[in-house]
């Protein structure tokens, strides 16, 4: 599938805010996993302690009532929006 094929349904792009706003496929919407702060903080981690304290982090501030809200989002967009994709860079 090509990216004007792509471009034709309403996709979520789950990457944080600034990136979205870099660039993204075109009418797709931005409901990230991690948002600006949040990425930036996970960022910071790895750098000081390295991938398995970023990962940690991550799982940390996404998790109970923060995940059960946005993968509730997703689940609302994808059953109103047939034949879309979620997507990120890293996955």
């Amino acid at each position: 599938m090509d990216i004007l094929e792509l471009s034709k349904y309403k996709n979520i792009d789950l990457r944080s805010e600034h990136e979205f706003r870099k660039s993204t496929i075109p009418g797709s919407i931005n409901l990230p996993i991690l948002r600006d702060p949040e990425f930036e903080s996970i960022g910071k981690e790895y750098k000081a302690k390295g991938q398995k304290a970023a990962l940690e982090l991550g799982l940390q501030i996404v998790s109970g009532d923060v995940k059960n809200r946005r993968i509730s989002k997703w689940n609302e967009h994808i059953k109103s929006n047939n034949g879309c994709f979620i997507f990120c860079y890293r996955g």
